[in-house]
């Protein structure tokens, strides 16, 4: 099934996409080193590649935003990163 301005989910792509944080009316993904922002219609309004941002098992799981920047870990008890996004 494809929701309205998403695109269609690949198979093996789990857990990359997974997580959404929301951020001043944008929303984030994360998937191998590229951040997607999207609006609240669904539609994807830009990209960002995030260089050195990890992209492990774990980084899929561990998108979020504080402190104005958006935050991906290494791996799994490793060193988280920040990219400030602007906003």
């Amino acid at each position: 099934m494809r929701r309205r301005g998403l695109p269609e989910r690949v198979a093996g792509a789990y857990p990359q996409d997974r997580g959404v944080a929301a951020v001043k009316g944008f929303y984030f993904t994360y998937a191998n080193g590229v951040l997607s922002a999207w609006d609240d219609k669904g539609t994807r309004i830009d990209t960002a590649k995030l260089n050195g941002a990890g992209s492990s098992f774990d980084s899929h799981f561990s998108l979020s935003y504080a402190q104005g920047k958006i935050w991906v870990v290494d791996g799994g008890g490793q060193t988280w990163r920040g990219y400030n996004i602007g906003l």
